[in-house]
């Protein structure tokens, strides 16, 4: 009986883990698609933050970065420039290279997509975009929209730790109440059998639980 009760536990604890992800990921697309229908509202920092992603480029001192913040969204954005003295200047641009990093989230930034735009190693004469990290579908209204599928460490664990803590409370809350109520009325808190008249400590006829 208590291997068997052992195992329902670990059963019930795997599905609120499972719950929970599937919550923290509801959660980040659901800011992201919050944006694309109500674009505007970010506020802006320059933050001294570093890329999480590599590059084919090496940054430079004239790299700037633009941290855009909005709730369950965060998007930074790194521009390296070219000097006047390299040779590429001229054929290129003073733009080296900028790379577009998006996390989304709440409470914690769980999920990511990015997007480079610059020369490849293949190609380090041409400026070309290529987005990663995410998962594009069509949204009735809004056109195709980029949904991130990349996990963010550790946010993603806290966040599905979060989610599946609070579905544990929200289903266990309602089994307590009425545990509570069968047992003021003397009904037994498993299966509501009337145990009025039985002895102190006795099982319970129908379901074989002590009272």
């Amino acid at each position: 009986m208590r291997k068997r009760a052992a195992r329902v536990r670990v059963m019930q604890g795997v599905a609120m883990l499972v719950v929970g992800a599937a919550l923290a990921i509801a959660t980040a697309w659901g800011a992201v698609i919050w944006e694309a229908m109500a674009p505007g509202g970010w506020g802006m920092t320059f933050p001294r933050d570093s890329p999480r992603r590599a590059v084919s480029w090496e940054w430079t001192t004239t790299t700037e970065c633009r941290k855009f913040e909005r709730r369950g969204c965060t998007a930074r954005v790194f521009i390296s420039y070219r000097s006047t003295d390299d040779p590429a200047f001229a054929l290129l641009g003073d733009l080296r290279g900028s790379l577009r990093e998006e996390e989304c989230g709440f409470p914690l930034r769980a999920l990511g997509r990015w997007q480079i735009h610059g020369p490849s190693a293949d190609q380090p004469t041409t400026l070309r975009s290529t987005r990663h990290g995410a998962w594009t579908i069509p949204l009735p209204a809004l056109g195709t929209h980029e949904l991130p599928v990349t996990p963010l460490w550790p946010g993603f664990a806290l966040n599905t730790l979060f989610y599946a803590a609070l579905a544990w409370g929200l289903w266990q809350l309602p089994l307590a109440l009425r545990r509570r109520s069968r047992s003021k009325k003397g009904l037994c808190v498993r299966c509501g059998y009337d145990l009025k008249g039985l002895a102190v400590g006795s099982a319970c006829p129908e379901c074989g639980r002590t009272a």
